[in-house]
C-alpha cells in the first residue's frame, strides 16, 4: 500500500466514532501494519514458548507473526477469553501450538499471573521461554513481567506511538523490543548470595546460583567459571574424585579467567595433582578370596597385592595428598559446626600416618598377618612382644603378652611402631592418642550416642595436629605445602 493511502486511511480513522473504528481497523489498517511491522523489526531468536496475556488482539498477532514460537501460551481474562477462536486459527496459519494457561486470571491480581506463569514454567521445563507483556491490564503486565524475570524467562513488548488528540496507539508505528533482563544490573545481588554460599562450603547450590547468573548476565562475568569450580568442590567434598579432576580440567582449559580464578590458576593445577596422587591409590583392588578357586592361587594374588600397596604407600605421594584431603575436608565440617563429621575424619588422618608408616615395616594393614609374623620371626626384633607389652604398662595398659594376630585398632598399630622403634611412634604421645581417642569415641559418629562437644573436639584435634607435625617431620615433607593442594580456593570478599 502506497504510503500517502495508508496515511490517508488513518486520517480517516481518527474521525471515526468508536464503533466504527474495530471494523474500519480490521480491514483497511491491519494488514498493511503487519506488512509493516514485519518489514521494520529484525527477525529475532524465536522462542520455544510464548506466553500471551490477551487483551488486545493484534499486539497479540503482530508477536506471534514476528518470534514465531514453537508453542504460544495465551493467559485470558473472563472478557478477553472471546479473542480465543481468532488466536487459534492465527496460530494454525502459522504453524504454532495453540495452548491455554489452565486457568483463567485475574486481571486485577497479579497473583494469578505468577501461577499462570509457574504453570507453563512447569510444562516446558528447559525451555527457552518468552513473555509478551504489551497486552492485559497493567496488573497483568507488570505481574507477568516479575514472574518472568524469576524463571528466566524474556520479556518482549511492542512499542507504538499514543498521540493525546486521538486516545489511541497510531496505527504504523508499532515496534517490538526484548526488555533488558534485570539481572545485568542486579545479577550482582545474587552473585554476594553466590559466593556466599561457596564460602559457607555449600557447593551445590552456589553451582545452582552460579549457573543462573551465567545464563542471563551479559557480558561474562565469571560466573560460569565460578559455577565449574562449585562443581568441582561438591564432587571432591563427596569424594566423587574422578568427577571432580574432571570438573577441574574443565575450568583449566577455559579460555579466559576472570579475577580470583584467573589468580588462582596454579592453586587448580595443584588440587590436580593430589587428586591424581590419591587416585591411584584407590583405584587398587584387593583380592576377593571367593575370585578364587585355588588357595593357593588367591595367596599369590595377595601378597603381590601387598607388595604393591606397600611400594605406593612407602614411595609415592599418595599418603601425603590423603592426609591432606582428610584434614582440609574437617577443617571445612568445623567450619560449618558439624564437629562429629570433622572427628571422624580427623580420626582417619590418625589412622592413615601409622599405616603408612607400618608399611615402612612391610605390614599392609589390610592384610596383617603375613606381616605380623614376619616381624616377630625377624633377627632384628627380639622380645618384640616383651617390648610391646612395656609399652602398654607405660602408659597405664594391661600387657596382652604378644603382639595382636589379627586385625590392628588406630592405637595398637601406634603402640606396634613404638616396639618397633619407629621413630615417628616414639615421638607421639601415646597416652594422649590412647586417651582422646577414647573420648572421640563416644561421638555418635563412633561407638557412643552422644553428639561430641566443643572442648572435646578441640582436645582431640590438637592431639592430632601434634602427630601429624611428628609424622612429617620424619617423612621430611611441609605440611603447609601438602595442605594448600587440597585447600579450596576462597571466593573474593
Amino acid at each position: 500500500m502506497p504510503a500517502d493511502t495508508f496515511d490517508q486511511d488513518v486520517q480517516t480513522w481518527t474521525g471515526l466514532q468508536r464503533e466504527e473504528k474495530e471494523q474500519f481497523y480490521e480491514e483497511h489498517l491491519f494488514p498493511e501494519i503487519r506488512r509493516r511491522f514485519m518489514a521494520s523489526n529484525a527477525p529475532p531468536q524465536p522462542f520455544d514458548v510464548l506466553i500471551i496475556p490477551v487483551s488486545n488482539p493484534h499486539t497479540v498477532i503482530l508477536n506471534l507473526e514476528l518470534y514465531h514460537p514453537q508453542v504460544a501460551v495465551f493467559l485470558y481474562t473472563g472478557r478477553s477469553h472471546s479473542y480465543a477462536a481468532r488466536f487459534k486459527d492465527t496460530t494454525r496459519e502459522l504453524g504454532i501450538e495453540y495452548e491455554e494457561a489452565e486457568q483463567v486470571v485475574n486481571e486485577a491480581d497479579p497473583v494469578s499471573v505468577y501461577r499462570a506463569v509457574k504453570e507453563v514454567y512447569r510444562r516446558h521445563p528447559g525451555k527457552h521461554i518468552g513473555i509478551d507483556v504489551t497486552g492485559g491490564t497493567k496488573v497483568m503486565s507488570v505481574g507477568a513481567a516479575m514472574a518472568g524475570s524469576v524463571v528466566g524467562a524474556d520479556s518482549i513488548y511492542i512499542e507504538s506511538r499514543f498521540p493525546s488528540h486521538i486516545q489511541a496507539r497510531l496505527p504504523g508505528h508499532e515496534h517490538s523490543y526484548v526488555l533488558v533482563d534485570p539481572y545485568t544490573i542486579l545479577g550482582d545481588i545474587k552473585r554476594q548470595r553466590a559466593f556466599a554460599a561457596f564460602a559457607a562450603h555449600e557447593y551445590t547450590a552456589a553451582k545452582a546460583l552460579f549457573e543462573e547468573l551465567a545464563a542471563r548476565v551479559e557480558p561474562p562475568q565469571g560466573d560460569t567459571e565460578w559455577a565449574q569450580l562449585a562443581a568441582a568442590y561438591a564432587a571432591w567434598d563427596g569424594f566423587e574424585l574422578d568427577t571432580a579432576i574432571k570438573e577441574l580440567r574443565v575450568l583449566l582449559s577455559a579460555p579466559t579467567l576472570q579475577g580470583a580464578l584467573r589468580d588462582a590458576q596454579s592453586h587448580v593445577t595443584e588440587h590436580l595433582a593430589a587428586l591424581d596422587h590419591v587416585l591411584d591409590l584407590t583405584q587398587a583392588h584387593s583380592p576377593e578370596r571367593e575370585d578364587y578357586s585355588d588357595p593357593a592361587a588367591y595367596g599369590k594374588a595377595v601378597d603381590t597385592f601387598v607388595q604393591r600397596q606397600i611400594n605406593r604407600l612407602t614411595t609415592t605421594h599418595s599418603i601425603p595428598s590423603l592426609l591432606a584431603m582428610f584434614y582440609s575436608n574437617a577443617l571445612r565440617r568445623e567450619h560449618q559446626h558439624r564437629l562429629d563429621i570433622a572427628a571422624l575424619l580427623l580420626y582417619r588422618c590418625l589412622e592413615l600416618m601409622s599405616q603408612q608408616r607400618l608399611a615402612h615395616q612391610g605390614l599392609l594393614t589390610a592384610f596383617p598377618k603375613a606381616g605380623l609374623h614376619r616381624l616377630q620371626q625377624q633377627v632384628s626384633n627380639p622380645n618384640l612382644n616383651q617390648r610391646y607389652d612395656q609399652i602398654l604398662i607405660g602408659i597405664g595398659q594391661h600387657g596382652r603378652g604378644s603382639v595382636p594376630t589379627g586385625k590392628l585398632t588406630l592405637f595398637n598399630g601406634y603402640v606396634l611402631l613404638a616396639a618397633l622403634g619407629d621413630p615417628f611412634a616414639k615421638a607421639c604421645d601415646l597416652a594422649q592418642i590412647q586417651e582422646r581417642t577414647d573420648a572421640r569415641n563416644q561421638s555418635i559418629l563412633a561407638h557412643g550416642y552422644t553428639f561430641i562437644s566443643v572442648d572435646v573436639y578441640n582436645e582431640f584435634k590438637a592431639v592430632v595436629d601434634d602427630v601429624i607435625a611428628n609424622w612429617v617431620k620424619v617423612e621430611g615433607l611441609d605440611w603447609q605445602h601438602e595442605l594448600r593442594s587440597c585447600q579450596f580456593i576462597q571466593p573474593p570478599s
